[in-house]
């Protein structure tokens, strides 16, 4: 088959009440043809996705010529009917989608890492990472209990070319969409991820990066530029998540861009993986204090900053990253063997706490690491 303009990367364990709802609104996707707007197999089986509250509404600019997409999906060992669904779905699809074969990876940041390079690789040479010139342009990440507006590829891929065209040349890029938060029944909870997450996602300076994962993977789209960088990183031990790797990546050698729609309905239900948490001011506030007068809040600091370094340190293995932030990232891999007074020293030169007004705490919980 023809190489496609864009892949979806979709990761699977254990699906199977929401993963046809899912691939159907994959599978409606639009896309200009050559100025006319038409749907790639459009397919609605499910009533789910047929609710009318859900439809986009129609986005202003198109891209110049029709894109062809496809989903490549691999599963990480489910026991229950997900494999039997993907399959029925492929037979029925086989041009639109791909069942990556390969063994279970032990869960969701490993199975999107293997599917990056499983798609981006040539696998002539089963001896090397070799690069497939032939690869796919574009990428966006799916998740399996999730459900895409009818426009968001379409809209993602417009802004991934806005960004890549203010550039004399390609640079690693990313954008990512909101998210209405919704129940196992599709009925809204919140109208925004952001906003139900408190996610800030405007604040882009490094270390507000660093200090917080802003995006999630199922609301994100890169080009190929950013994932081969991500790529470069074999040891993936430290990486938090495969999202969180490719925003630190994009922010420290190339673009980002929040597009502030919600172009998703974020499932929220008792099997996710990492689900939506609610962080209004009044319950964060009761949180921290919860956690002062229990004496668990001193290890939960040291605890995440202790992984967020490490994470850090893992984009050594990113040659372009690296030579951008060699002092930083050195700092962070030297971090355990420093003394107390160079860790505290570290952690205020890259304001490494989540919140400004932590310092003092952030200084305190971080001397006191052993």
């Amino acid at each position: 088959m023809k190489c496609p303009d864009v892949a979806v990367l979709l990761a699977t364990y254990n699906g199977e009440k929401y993963i046809g709802a899912q691939l159907d609104s994959l599978l409606q996707q639009k896309i200009d043809g050559g100025g006319n707007e038409q749907v790639l197999n459009p397919v609605c089986a499910n009533k789910e996705t047929a609710n009318s509250e859900f439809k986009s509404s129609d986005t202003e600019e198109r891209p110049s010529k029709g894109v062809d997409y496809r989903i490549y999906i691999h599963d990480d060992g489910s026991s229950d009917n997900t494999l039997s669904i993907i399959r029925n779905y492929v037979e029925k699809y086989p041009e639109k989608i791909v069942q990556v074969e390969g063994p279970p990876t032990g869960g969701a940041k490993n199975n999107f890492f293997f599917l990056m390079r499983e798609v981006l690789y040539s696998l002539d040479d089963s001896n090397s990472n070799k690069k497939n010139a032939d690869s796919p342009r574009y990428y966006f990440f799916c998740d399996q209990d999730d459900v895409w507006l009818e426009d968001k590829l379409q809209t993602e891929l417009i802004a991934l070319m806005d960004l890549e065209k203010e550039e004399k040349q390609r640079v690693p890029s990313l954008v990512w969409c909101d998210m209405k938060v919704v129940d196992e029944r599709l009925s809204v909870i919140s109208k925004s991820f952001s906003d139900y997450s408190n996610l800030q996602p405007n604040e882009l300076d490094l270390d507000r990066c660093i200090m917080r994962g802003k995006v999630a993977g199922c609301s994100m789209a890169c080009n190929k530029e950013l994932l081969s960088m991500c790529c470069e990183i074999s040891d993936t031990q430290d990486v938090i998540m495969h999202d969180w790797a490719l925003l630190l990546i994009a922010r420290i050698v190339g673009r980002v861009k929040y597009i502030d729609r919600s172009l998703a309905l974020y499932r929220q239900h008792g099997d996710n993986g990492i689900g939506a948490e609610e962080e209004g001011t009044i319950k964060t506030v009761a949180s921290i204090i919860n956690r002062l007068l229990s004496m668990k809040q001193l290890k939960a600091t040291q605890v995440n900053l202790i992984r967020y370094i490490a994470q850090v340190a893992s984009l050594r293995q990113v040659k372009e990253v690296y030579q951008n932030q060699q002092k930083l990232i050195d700092g962070a891999v030297n971090f355990n063997s420093m003394s107390r007074g160079d860790k505290v020293r570290f952690v205020n030169k890259y304001k490494l706490y989540r919140h400004p007004h932590n310092k003092l705490w952030a200084s305190i919980a971080t001397f006191l690491i052993n």
